[in-house]
């Protein structure tokens, strides 16, 4: 079973709306609704040196990469948000800290506003 704080690899749309490429991404939200396949909500996580280095708000550096499964230095995308069946999950490859999930939480409720 799939929790918030969880790393995943996804087939993640791409902007264009066609096409669509598997990455990975931190599972933010769990909703089970009447039918027996849950949603997962989650968000992108990059490796893109460009968007590391950028001071952008809502980019938030993933602490210990290694727990997360992941083999570089990655950061959670929060503006990039995707909704799925966790049966669509490719694979779950690590876990980020309950404290960088917490912070991505209060940013995801600053970026969407909701107090």
């Amino acid at each position: 079973m799939t929790l918030p704080g969880d790393v995943v690899l996804v087939r993640f749309p791409l902007t264009n709306g066609y096409e669509a490429k598997v990455r990975p991404a931190l599972v933010v939200a769990l909703q089970r609704l009447d039918h027996e396949d849950p949603l997962v909500t989650v968000a992108a996580i990059t490796s893109s040196e460009r968007r590391l280095e950028s001071r952008s708000d809502f980019v938030l550096p993933i602490d210990h990469v290694e727990s997360a499964g992941l083999d570089r230095p990655s950061a959670i995308q929060i503006p990039k948000l995707f909704t799925t069946q966790e049966s669509k999950i490719v694979a779950s490859i690590g876990v980020v800290s309950d404290g960088l999930l917490q912070e991505v939480l209060r940013q995801l409720r600053a970026y969407l506003t909701i107090q």
